[in-house]
């Protein structure tokens, strides 16, 4: 690692020229039998694909000159976090520049002026790239697949699995982005855990197809997986009745209040329905409730508000302004300490993004202190689990990480109603570890 590693000038021996192209107008002019300078990364790509005729997405830091045009940095160049694209004739089709900056990323390299939409069509349908934290926002990523029809993502990252990442993992952002989207994921990420850098999957809307969690090597590898035409995951309602039925909406909510003991109100959500009469001199509503048993918890630098779990079985509560989470279980144990949070609000650290989230995590050492830091491994199992939430925002993206940090061990189903209804279900006898919705609301950030 260079001693100037932040500066702007670290990377110059890394950067490449790479040449533009599309999908109708390929570059293929690339050979195989001499080296090309500042184009090394680029050449073996090329030859790499030609010689095995295959796809192949590879991703390089792009050195791209400019001169006497707004916005040219000073040094003369654009330095751009780029993803190539090369068809089975190791032709290059598609280049894309990543968007949103993660952390000294924006010292070094440069945010292009406008979301770019990059995607190709090939026998196995319509492939789309974006790169690392472009997974976080609307564009490029939700326009990709709602406007121009992308069943496949191809995403190279670099994820950072921080200890207090509890729904923010590598792997669950990977399956979350499948399950919501209804799209095959294919994410090949970074293995350098002194880093904390691990976490590669190829999942499905129906679940995992195959991936990689290995916190105690360095050493990456490969992994496939066959992969079919994607279908959106169940959008079913398991409680019964027709989705957003009015009387049944309002219903869980005046259950939800009963069970806090507070008097009933109905939050102004979005596409909502008409409230009952407030009751007479009634004042604002309320929003977090102070009642025994609550805690505020800072997790990800952010302060969410929890409640514990207690006995095998019962239902809980918990929200941050209009956002309430609600869980109904049945567990195999009260041994374990298990904590359901909620946070609304901007995610600044390493930021900004806005999320909603409600999650369920167990805590290290069943000792309050470790809660909210990271935990792979628990005991307990849930015979039933049903968490669920009314959320302001459209996209909510689910994900659920068994002991082990293993993502195929449960089979869960996440519901999608209407007035943004969501929740995730499973029963199992296999050790749970946490389960979260997360929230997206772009048109904040």
């Amino acid at each position: 690692m260079p001693d100037d590693w932040d500066a702007r000038s670290s990377i110059y021996h890394y950067m490449e020229e790479i040449p533009d192209a599309t999908p109708e107008r390929p570059y293929c002019d690339i050979p195989c039998d001499q080296t090309l300078t500042h184009q090394e990364g680029f050449q073996t790509s090329a030859c790499l694909a030609r010689q095995h005729q295959l796809y192949l997405v590879t991703n390089l830091i792009e050195n791209v000159p400019c001169e006497d045009e707004e916005g040219c940095p000073a040094d003369g160049h654009y330095q751009y976090n780029t993803n190539i694209i090369f068809n089975p004739q190791g032709c290059l089709i598609a280049k894309y520049h990543k968007s949103w900056m993660y952390a000294e990323e924006k010292e070094r390299l440069n945010k292009p002026p406008r979301a770019s939409y990059v995607y190709f069509d090939t026998e196995y349908g319509r492939f789309g790239t974006f790169i690392c934290m472009d997974i976080l926002f609307h564009d490029p990523t939700i326009t990709l697949v709602e406007k121009y029809g992308v069943q496949h993502v191809l995403f190279p990252t670099a994820w950072d699995n921080k200890n207090d990442f509890l729904w923010l993992r590598s792997t669950e952002m990977q399956m979350a982005l499948a399950k919501r989207m209804g799209v095959n994921i294919l994410a090949a990420n970074i293995q350098k855990t002194d880093e904390r850098l691990a976490g590669s999957g190829i999942f499905s809307p129906q679940g995992v197809v195959n991936y990689t969690y290995d916190m105690s090597s360095n050493k990456g590898g490969l992994i496939t997986g066959r992969l079919s035409e994607p279908k959106p995951g169940a959008v079913i309602r398991s409680r019964g009745g027709d989705l957003g039925n009015p009387d049944e909406d309002q219903e869980w909510l005046r259950m939800v209040h009963r069970w806090m003991g507070l008097p009933w109100v109905l939050y102004q959500l979005p596409n909502s329905f008409s409230a009952d009469p407030e009751p007479p001199g009634y004042p604002e509503p309320p929003g977090y409730p102070e009642l025994p048993g609550y805690s505020d918890l800072i997790i990800y630098n952010n302060t969410y508000k929890t409640t514990t779990l207690t006995g095998l079985r019962g239902e809980t509560s918990v929200c941050d302004e209009d956002l309430c989470c609600h869980l109904e279980f049945a567990r195999s144990s009260s041994d374990e300490l298990f904590v359901l949070a909620a946070f609304k609000g901007m995610q600044i650290f390493e930021g900004p993004f806005y999320v909603e989230v409600c999650v369920v995590f167990v805590c290290a050492n069943n000792d309050w202190d470790t809660c909210g830091q990271r935990v792979d491994k628990s005991s307990t199992s849930f015979s039933s689990f049903n968490m669920y939430a009314n959320f302001r925002a459209e996209y909510v993206f689910p994900n659920l990480m068994s002991s082990g940090v293993t993502f195929d061990k449960i089979d869960w189903k996440f519901v999608r109603g209407d007035n943004n209804y969501n929740a995730v279900e499973f029963s199992s006898d296999y050790p749970f570890v946490t389960a979260a919705m997360m929230g997206r609301d772009y048109d904040i950030l």
